[in-house]
């Protein structure tokens, strides 16, 4: 039997244990003159808070041994939500025994607290949904906008240590002002989206950003063409700014 099944298994015979616990146990001690009328709705509101908690942890189980994949997105909340089910359960449970069954303080009270963990899993998703941007997978050989970040500000630096008494002047500063504004168009746009694996845009401007710092790192230090270099980045920016208006964020 493999560990996902196992694990499933033991999932269920706990709830079935400790759900047969909750229906037993107060029959038990209770003798049937002392029940309120409303004792057997408290332990039907019992046995779903059980529930809850049990398909929490079925569903920890279920990312702790994914069949074939990684939902690491997912599970790096596991902890918290595990962490806000067991706080739920426990005072829903407590406002059930202090309070007067069932009075609409009771149900206000009950209300007011699912009302609070939805929210909390709103936020929970909405951080999952953030931390899932730019955390996907590219083709192999396609660099990520980080990589292109590094390359260009490869040839940044070149510019400045070909001169001999810095600072830059003229037409290489402008080169420079270029490739700078092409490599922060990158970092501060691009690199915030999601699905440019997907994109053929991207491909032709990763690759068209590519020959452009190969001619670079291979031209002379006195080269005449900073003119056309310089134009040919700030297109790129361009294109950058073009690549991250038409790219939305990564759906949940």
């Amino acid at each position: 039997m493999s560990n996902n099944r196992s694990a499933r298994l033991a999932s269920l015979v706990g709830w079935l244990a400790m759900a047969g616990a909750v229906a037993v146990l107060p029959v038990i001690v209770v003798s049937a003159p002392d029940r309120s009328p409303y004792f057997w709705h408290r332990i039907a509101w019992t046995e779903f808070l059980t529930l809850v908690v049990w398909a929490y942890f079925g569903g920890f189980i279920f990312f702790v041994f994914p069949r074939g994949r990684i939902r690491s997105a997912v599970g790096g909340l596991l902890p918290s939500t595990g962490l806000v089910v067991g706080i739920y359960a426990l005072l829903s449970f407590m406002l059930m025994i202090v309070m007067d069954w069932p009075s609409r303080f009771h149900w206000a009270g009950q209300t007011v607290l699912f009302v609070l963990v939805v929210l909390l899993f709103t936020f929970f998703e909405y951080a999952r949904a953030g931390a899932s941007v730019g955390a996907e997978r590219l083709p192999v050989g396609l660099r990520s906008p980080a990589e292109l970040c590094a390359i260009i500000r490869l040839q940044e630096e070149k510019l400045w240590s070909s001169v001999a008494s810095p600072p830059l002047a003229g037409e290489d500063r402008k080169l420079h002002d270029s490739l700078k504004a092409l490599r922060e168009a990158i970092q501060y746009s691009i690199q915030h989206v999601g699905k440019i694996g997907g994109s053929q845009d991207y491909s032709v401007f990763v690759a068209d950003v590519e020959r452009l710092c190969a001619e670079l790192q291979t031209a002379p230090t006195s080269s005449p063409e900073p003119t056309s270099w310089r134009a040919t980045a700030e297109d790129l920016a361009r294109r950058a700014n073009y690549i991250s208006a038409t790219l939305k964020v990564r759906p949940a």
